[in-house]
């Protein structure tokens, strides 16, 4: 899987979820525009992957 791939699941679960990514970024400790990266397939964390699936009520392994 690629990062891309991530980011496109990352997206659709936070859109699904409701949370604005204000919010997501806020929880998480990062900037919006940050979440966008990890959205748009930058290099993501594997400690930011799991604290992500943890907002949006998901298993790591989904993304």
């Amino acid at each position: 899987m690629h990062f891309n791939d991530i980011g496109q699941q990352l997206r659709a679960y936070r859109m699904e979820s409701g949370l604005k990514a204000e919010e997501i970024a806020a929880r998480l400790g990062v900037s919006r525009a940050a979440l966008y990266r990890y959205e748009k397939g930058e290099v993501i964390k594997l400690d930011t992957v799991k604290r992500l699936a943890e907002l949006l009520k998901i298993s790591p392994l989904t993304l």
